[in-house]
């Protein structure tokens, strides 16, 4: 029910998404298998991240008769400006770590800009724009890396994971990846995962 992609927009932009489908098992993994065509094929012939997410809404919308719905993030980065314009669709608020900001103003949350796809008919999908630097590092996620518990039913948490890249972000971004999926293993403590865990780490060049 994970899903990501890197995508190029009609405008030459680098695309990123990340999603998470409701549910589980084969339908979750159909749902999001749609999601995916749609996007690879809207996403080249469009510039906006929000008029992809409207578009993809108005498509599965009518597919799914409010069953289920899908958490989405997209974001547009044009590498000469070092901007990144994104739509979050109800998906977990992706960090931003910056490299040269004080500790309080260093982290940075992309919060949601709109409902998750498929809640409701009628959906406005809002947009914004980030200015970047080089070094800066942008962590996203799916709820199953926030929601992961461990054997006495704590959450692993938002707060943990800014923690932990807070005390990585001078990594390699995999090597990053790795320390986030080995503190996940070390919090759980053997237990299984309930949900997907998808990470991606991108540092600004």
């Amino acid at each position: 029910g994970d899903y990501f992609d890197f995508i190029e927009f009609s405008s030459g932009f680098h695309g990123l998404a990340i999603a998470d489908v409701a549910g589980h098992g084969v339908s979750a993994s159909l749902h999001m298998a749609s999601i995916q065509a749609l996007l690879r094929t809207l996403v080249p012939v469009n510039e906006s991240p929000s008029e992809v997410m409207s578009q993809v809404h108005r498509l599965f919308i009518h597919n799914i008769r409010f069953d289920t719905f899908v958490t989405f993030f997209i974001g547009s980065f044009d590498s000469s400006t070092k901007t990144l314009t994104y739509c979050n669709a109800g998906h977990q608020p992706p960090l931003i770590l910056r490299k040269t900001k004080s500790k309080e103003q260093s982290v940075v949350m992309l919060r949601p800009t709109g409902a998750a796809i498929g809640l409701v008919e009628e959906a406005e999908f809002g947009e914004k724009t980030i200015d970047l630097q080089e070094g800066d590092l942008l962590v996203l996620y799916t709820d199953g890396v926030t929601e992961a518990m461990n054997i006495h039913n704590q959450e692993f948490g938002r707060e943990r994971l800014e923690t932990l890249i807070r005390q990585v972000e001078r990594m390699p971004v995999k090597e990053v990846i790795q320390k986030i999926r080995l503190s996940l293993e070390e919090f759980s403590e053997g237990r299984p995962f309930a949900d997907d865990t998808t990470i991606m780490v991108c540092r600004i060049a």
